[in-house]
């Protein structure tokens, strides 16, 4: 791994326990991290409670949610190709990204990318559930796709810009096939995320009920 990407795969991991910490105490700080079979992480001994992490260009971002399927992605805009465009957005999105300068292109593209990512995370299928296939506009700032929910959390702004530095989306719901409400507080009492970037400030965010 090279030295960048464990630096990233380092701070997500710290951002996560920061965030359990604060969420539930000491109770689960220190239990080992385990991928399912898809690569999903879980807490060892915590098969009701979803975590997710994500890393892009020197950001972190960490979600839990106790009694749902969580999703969390963070996307440095970059320009996508012609053909991630076509892949990943409807005709009339494509269309209208094709058009625009490449930088807010790029924002736009980051914002579906986002959110199709955040959902494949939930459900933990990761690329093999197509998350292309997963509609979402760039102006929506939430949404629902199957029996999940997303949304963008509020992050920093370009003072030069005033827009987002970045793209964040969570996604979150039900465990298919659980009898877990995410309405009732008995079932799922904590819902959170915390992000943050390179000066290593976070918030902590809530997550409403699906």
């Amino acid at each position: 791994m090279p030295t960048w990407r464990a630096r990233e795969h380092l701070a997500g991991r710290a951002l996560l326990r920061t965030l359990l910490a604060n969420t539930f105490g000491q109770s689960h700080v220190h239990r080992p991290v385990v991928p399912e079979p898809a690569g999903r992480p879980r807490l060892r001994g915590q098969p009701r409670l979803g975590i997710s992490i994500s890393h892009s260009g020197g950001y972190a971002a960490a979600a839990v949610g106790e009694g749902l399927d969580v999703g969390i992605d963070i996307q440095i805009p970059r320009p996508p190709s012609p053909g991630m465009i076509r892949r990943c957005c409807s005709p009339h999105t494509a269309a209208r990204l094709t058009t625009l300068h490449p930088q807010h292109a790029a924002h736009l593209f980051a914002r579906i990318w986002s959110v199709q990512e955040a959902c494949v995370k939930a459900r933990g299928t990761g690329l093999s559930g197509a998350p292309w296939k997963i509609t979402a506009d760039p102006d929506d700032d939430n949404g629902r796709w199957d029996s999940l929910r997303w949304l963008r959390p509020p992050w920093p702004t370009n003072t030069a810009t005033k827009a987002p530095t970045i793209a964040c989306a969570i996604a979150f719901g039900t465990p298919i096939g659980s009898t877990v409400h995410p309405d009732n507080p008995a079932d799922a009492q904590q819902r959170t995320s915390r992000t943050a970037g390179p000066n290593q400030r976070s918030r902590m965010l809530p997550i409403p009920a699906p």
